[in-house]
Parts: structure tokens; C-alpha cells; sequence
């Protein structure tokens, strides 16, 4: 084992220094964000987000109660606030040095010229004075509203203060052994049994089938294969939640296939928002996007597992990133309803019209993803698995780019074969894809062979494109065949060469010769 040299890091040490910091350095973008609703004409920085950010990052630094990561990650979102805020580069460079010196080095030690009650590490020391050269560079600016002026120094003020409550703690850190040895177990999330978890993929699936209908509702205006690409991806996330069968096997991807939805999703949002000039109502499009982006994201962290996703609550536990899942979900719903509910009251106001139906049922429909998110993650329950260490060939485990490289490296044969699956899968699932795509086309035939579809609308692209795939994906299927069985040829020489011939993972364990294949059997 190799022996740790003697590190230094910054730790926060107990006072009002750091609820000072804390305090400041959280009023600062609020305070810019408040001046910036009520004038209409003043540029500011900040936003409900930033705001929301810098309070996470109070609470986790005022909380931490001896938890160096929370107070680390707390002190690092405040000084990111107060950087956006103060718009300087001086601050990105007081930021860095800050999550430096909470990691620690082994020079960064306090200079023997501070006093002892601000005795701090160097790089804490660095970090202050980049904080004030940020300051000094702002207060050379002119003001035509002391407002900015209040805001920077609350932010400077804070980011100094914070610097002036950290104390040098020195430690030893642990070797790759140790960390391999000692790390925990990992949690993580399975469906569990009830209805709760149904009903959640129940409603991804009948989101899906509703924006196909929208789709079938607006061919007139212009008809696209790649239109029915993306709900045909939710809708095979919504039968692969649906089955009830190995749920825990297609959670994972399930989760994907969402997130590649919600991704082309906030892509496009961003788009029309560069280029569609819808301003603020664009702007928050996104931010609703970004909300079910990051839940989904949080489901598929969940499915792989994490050793702190650990259960939450006492009736009834939910893994921990399963909560926070569910809650921007929830959120995404109640900020998608009262968009529309504010825009049905606007309407029904200009115009005088009743609300009916259809208005109510088009609210409800537009929350059924997010509605079955919140289900899914909320129906999760944590199960333990191993953690997975960096263990390279001869037991020796290593750190770095090389523990990578010798785990990366290591049963390459079992790898190609992981990847001749992977391969296959999309293949079939593009195959899928195509098939579902025919079978629109041959629907779209005989609803205009009866008269229930506009004539108009040929079905020819969607049964042309939908057997292509079809043909496409059989023939890329058979294609990763050659990978696969080069793989299993490559991991059978290599328990050969381990453990004998009569050794291979291809040889049933009955027909299995023994240890020495000198030794014959008895006639």
C-alpha cells in the first residue's frame, strides 16, 4: 500500500462569520431580482433560478453541521451566484479557489502572518483578495442606479466573509486500497408492487397516444416521418413501464428512451427561443422543460444506483433522488397548469366565452406526463447493490486515468459481447420504430378507405419508410452477429488460458472436463 502525504483543506468553522456570509451573499441576487421586476428597464443579472440557487446553497452551507460536502457544495453554489452577479472573471477565479482549497493540497497551508482568529489556508486567502480586486473593479463603474452598486457589495461582502470563516484542517487521505475496500453499498431504485406505479405508466403511455392523435389531427398542415419518431420513443417507454414482468430490467431503459424525449424536447424549446423571438414565454417554455428534463435525469441516476440515494420519509420511504424526481415533476405540473389556467382566464375574459370541455380537458391532458412521472418516482422503493470498484488484472487497484485504462481494459471479450447487445438493441428498437410507422400507414389506408380521413394525405411515405426500417434494422441486427461471437471466442481463449481447457464459459458445467485434461475418465 502506498503511504498519503499530509493534505491540507479549508473547513468552516462555527460563528457568525459564516452565517454573515451566508446571509449577504444569499440577499444579493434577490435583491437584484426584486429591482429588476419592479423596473422594467433595469438589466439584471439574476433570475428566479439564480435565486432559488443561491438559497439551496444557504441552506446547505448554515445545515452542514460537520458535513464537509455540504458545506463544500453550499459555499460553491453561493460563490457561483455572486460571480453571475458580479459578472467579473475575478470571481470564476475566487470560485475555483475555493472548491481547490476544500479538497486540499498539500501546500495549502496558513500563512504565519494572519492572526490567529483569521488564520486561514492560502488558497482561501487568494480566493478574499480576488473577491475584492472583483469589487474594486466594480466600484469604478458608473452607477446610474445604486441599486447594482448595493447588489455588488453584498455580494463582495459575502464572498470575503466567507473566505475569513474557514480554518486550515489538516488529514491524511486514503490510499486506493482503502477507498476501494471501504466503499459502501449502492442504492438502488426498483419499481414495487401496487397500483401506484401502474397507473404512473399508464399515463406516460396515454401521453404518448395523445400527441399521435395531434399529429393525425394536424396532417393537413404538413407531414413528416420524423414527427412520429419522438412519441413512438415515449410510447415504448410507456409499454416497457407497462409490463409488468422483470420490471426492474426495463426500468433502466425505459429512463433512457425518456431522456433522449426530454432532451430533443428542451432542444427544440431552445430553439424556437433563438430564433422564434417569443421572449419571456419562451424563456419560461424552457425553464418548464428543464424542470422534466432533470426529473427524468434523476430517475435514470436512480435506476443505475448511488450510495447516497438513500430512503427518505417514515410512512412510506422514497429513495432520495426519487423525491427530488417527483418533486420537479410536480413541479413542472403545477407550473404547466397555471400557464394554462392564467391563459383560459385571459381568453374567456377578452372574449367573453364560456369555458367548456374540451378547455378543461386539454389542461388536464397537458400534465400527463408529468403526472406519471411523479407516480413512477413515488412508487420506488431502494435496494441494495455491491459498489463497483476500479479492480485491474493481478488485485491491484489503482487511481486515476490509469485504474481506467486497467479496468477498461479488462475481460475485453465479455465487453464486445455487452456491445454486440447493446448494438442489437437499437437495431431492434429502430425496427420497432418502423413497424409501429407501417402500422400507421396501413390505419391512415383504411381510415380513407371508409371516409374517416381526408384523401388528401398519402399513406405511401409512412408504409415506405415504416418496412424500410424494418429491413434496416434485420439486416444491422444480424450485423453485430460477427462482434458478438468474436467476443465469446476471445473470453473462452482467455479462461483457457486461466484455468484449462476444460474451463470455458461456453462448456456447460455437466460436460466440464476436469483440472488436468491428461486425466481420462473411467471406461
Amino acid at each position: 500500500m502506498q503511504k498519503s502525504k499530509e493534505r491540507t483543506r479549508g473547513v468552516l468553522r462555527p460563528g457568525v462569520l459564516r452565517i454573515a456570509a451566508a446571509a449577504l451573499l444569499m440577499a444579493a441576487p434577490i435583491v437584484e431580482w426584486v429591482a429588476g421586476k419592479m423596473d422594467g428597464d433595469y438589466f439584471s443579472m439574476s433570475s428566479l433560478f439564480l435565486c432559488l440557487l443561491a438559497v439551496v446553497g444557504g441552506v446547505l452551507l448554515l445545515t452542514g453541521r460537520g458535513r464537509l460536502a455540504n458545506e463544500g457544495i453550499g459555499g460553491a453554489l453561493l460563490l457561483l451566484t455572486a460571480s453571475v452577479v458580479l459578472n467579473e472573471a475575478w470571481a470564476l477565479l475566487a470560485l475555483a479557489l475555493w472548491i481547490v482549497s476544500a479538497v486540499g493540497l498539500a501546500w495549502n497551508r496558513a500563512p504565519g502572518f494572519l492572526p490567529p482568529p483569521l488564520r486561514m489556508p492560502l488558497l482561501n486567502l487568494l480566493s478574499a483578495a480576488a473577491v475584492l480586486v472583483t469589487l474594486l473593479e466594480r466600484l469604478g463603474y458608473s452607477y446610474s442606479q445604486p441599486v447594482r452598486l448595493v447588489v455588488a457589495l453584498l455580494a463582495a461582502a459575502g464572498g470575503i466573509l466567507l473566505n475569513l470563516a474557514v480554518e486550515p484542517q489538516a488529514y491524511l487521505p486514503r490510499t486506493p486500497e482503502e477507498r476501494a475496500l471501504k466503499r459502501g453499498v449502492r442504492c438502488r431504485s426498483v419499481p414495487r408492487e401496487g397500483a401506484a406505479g401502474l397507473l404512473g405508466a399508464l399515463l406516460v403511455l396515454f401521453a404518448a397516444v395523445y400527441q399521435i392523435v395531434q399529429l393525425f389531427r394536424n396532417m393537413e398542415h404538413g407531414f413528416s416521418v420524423l414527427n412520429f419518431l419522438w412519441p413512438a420513443v415515449l410510447l415504448a417507454a410507456g409499454v416497457l413501464l407497462v409490463l409488468r414482468t422483470e420490471r426492474e430490467k426495463r426500468l433502466l431503459p425505459a429512463s433512457i428512451l425518456l431522456l433522449v424525449y426530454e432532451a430533443r424536447n428542451l432542444l427544440v424549446m431552445r430553439q424556437l427561443a433563438l430564433y422564434g423571438g417569443a421572449g419571456s414565454a419562451a424563456m419560461q417554455q424552457i425553464q418548464m422543460t428543464a424542470l422534466l428534463f432533470f426529473s427524468v435525469l434523476l430517475l435514470l441516476v436512480s435506476a443505475v444506483g448511488a450510495s447516497w440515494n438513500v430512503p427518505v420519509g417514515k410512512r412510506r420511504p422514497v429513495p432520495a433522488l426519487n423525491a427530488a424526481a417527483a418533486a420537479l415533476a410536480a413541479g413542472n405540473a403545477v407550473w404547466t397548469d397555471c400557464r394554462l389556467v392564467s391563459n383560459l382566464i385571459q381568453a374567456v375574459t377578452e372574449t367573453e366565452a364560456r369555458i367548456g370541455f374540451g378547455s378543461v380537458s386539454q389542461v388536464l391532458l397537458n400534465i400527463l406526463l408529468p403526472a406519471g412521472l411523479v407516480l413512477l418516482n413515488l412508487s420506488m422503493e431502494g435496494r441494495e447493490a455491491p459498489a463497483r470498484g476500479w479492480k485491474v488484472d493481478g488485485g491491484r487497484y489503482r487511481r486515476g486515468l490509469s485504474g481506467f485504462l486497467g479496468g477498461f481494459y479488462t475481460d475485453v471479450g465479455g465487453k464486445l459481447q455487452l456491445l454486440a447487445r447493446i448494438s442489437g438493441f437499437f437495431c431492434l428498437l429502430l425496427g420497432a420504430v418502423g413497424a409501429f410507422l407501417a402500422g400507421l400507414g396501413v390505419l391512415l389506408l383504411a381510415a380513407q378507405l371508409v371516409g374517416l380521413a381526408p384523401p388528401q394525405i398519402s399513406p405511401m411515405p409512412l408504409l415506405a419508410g415504416g418496412l424500410g426500417a424494418v429491413l434496416g434494422a434485420l439486416v444491422l441486427a444480424v450485423g453485430t452477429w460477427p462482434l458478438y461471437a468474436f467476443g465469446q471466442i476471445t473470453k473462452d481463449l482467455h479462461a483457457i488460458r486461466e484455468g484449462g481447457a476444460g474451463i470455458t464459459p461456453a462448456a456447460p458445467r455437466e460436460e466440464r472436463r476436469p483440472e488436468n485434461p491428461d486425466q481420462l475418465p473411467e471406461l
